[in-house]
């Protein structure tokens, strides 16, 4: 069977779509979360730091760390109970506490919009 260029395409996104899908990332203890997708710009910075420095794929994050997308951007993140946050552009989220025993985990999203599963 020959694939015309539509047909061809269709079929390489499917390929790609089931071969991201497949990938899991594990966030490691001690950390709240895990930038597991970047589109365009997206910076962090820790609690007690106030300079925005550039967010990376893989990075992990700690309790009370902020995360902001950029114009044009988009974020997703993973937490250890395997919630998906993901920030749409011009958003600042933090980290504000670790899930325990007895308290869940707390977010604050201060600017912009976020969906969560």
């Amino acid at each position: 069977m020959r694939f015309t260029g539509t047909r061809r395409s269709g079929a390489l996104s499917v390929l790609f779509l089931f071969g991201a899908v497949s990938v899991q990332a594990t966030v490691t203890s001690g950390s709240a979360a895990q930038i597991v997708s970047l589109q365009g710009a997206g910076e962090q910075h820790a609690a007690d730091n106030i300079q925005w420095l550039p967010a990376k794929t893989t990075q992990l994050l700690s309790g009370g760390t902020f995360v902001r997308t950029l114009a044009d951007s988009k974020m997703a993140l993973l937490f250890a109970d395997d919630t998906q946050i993901r920030l749409n552009q011009n958003s600042v989220l933090q980290v504000k506490s670790l899930a325990s025993a007895t308290a869940p985990t707390t977010l604050l999203l201060s600017v912009g919009r976020a969906w969560s599963q």
